[in-house]
């Protein structure tokens, strides 16, 4: 199957949780509404116009890098008794970064999404417009469905914590919702995100109880979510 392969890498990252509040967590991979925003940048549509366009595109995520998580402080103004206030909140960010998504869609929109991205119409950023991405590249590629035994740093559907077992030390396993479309009002405003169906995310290498059949390009195993 055809898919478009996108690397990437930032100096620092941040998605923010659904659920931050005092301390704004951030998730371990890119959310799809983050990667469908930054799609959106590199064409140069509004966030609506983009969910629109790409309402059926498929996303497989893998790892490559991480130097670590860091904790900033962070000035966000909050509506209080029907007035804008400042406050200040502790911001979880990623730093030294690097990712490769698999895009599925049509092939007249995979072209055009590589054209974008290797020429992007804004900069394209990994959560707050401070979190730039320094490195893109992306290309066509042929993906092969097959089992998998051994998988690594990568975002599988479900909860599936009791089928993996870790093959190395520091690896770590979070079962999370992630943020998968963008939810948007009569006037074409975004007012929040869904996010109802688990996740399970890898961070080091993990083996199947029994082989799992996933998408395969090179050492990269992954679903398309």
């Amino acid at each position: 199957m055809k898919a478009l392969r996108v690397e990437f890498c930032a100096q620092t990252a941040s998605f923010r949780h659904w659920d931050g509040h005092l301390l704004q967590r951030t998730y371990l991979f890119p959310p799809k509404t983050t990667v469908v925003g930054m799609l959106g940048a590199a064409m140069g549509l509004e966030l609506r116009e983009v969910w629109e366009l790409l309402e059926n595109i498929k996303v497989g995520m893998v790892l490559k890098r991480i130097g670590g998580f860091g904790r900033d402080l962070w000035k966000i103004l909050k509506l209080k008794s029907g007035q804008i206030q400042r406050a200040v909140v502790l911001r979880e960010f990623l730093f030294d970064v690097r990712y490769t998504l698999y895009l599925v869609d049509t092939d007249e929109l995979l072209e055009r999404l590589e054209t974008a991205l290797n020429m992007p119409r804004y900069p394209l950023t990994l959560g707050n417009s401070n979190d730039l991405v320094t490195f893109l590249k992306a290309e066509t590629v042929n993906l092969y469905e097959m089992p998998v035994e051994v998988v690594e740093s990568t975002v599988l559907k479900g909860d599936l914590r009791s089928l993996l077992k870790p093959l190395q030390k520091h690896c770590e396993i979070f079962v999370d919702t992630l943020p998968t479309r963008n939810v948007f009002n009569k006037m074409g405003g975004r007012v929040g995100t869904e996010h109802t169906k688990p996740f399970t995310c890898l961070f080091g290498r993990f083996e199947f109880q029994a082989p799992k059949k996933l998408w395969v390009y090179g050492g990269d195993a992954f679903e398309l979510l």
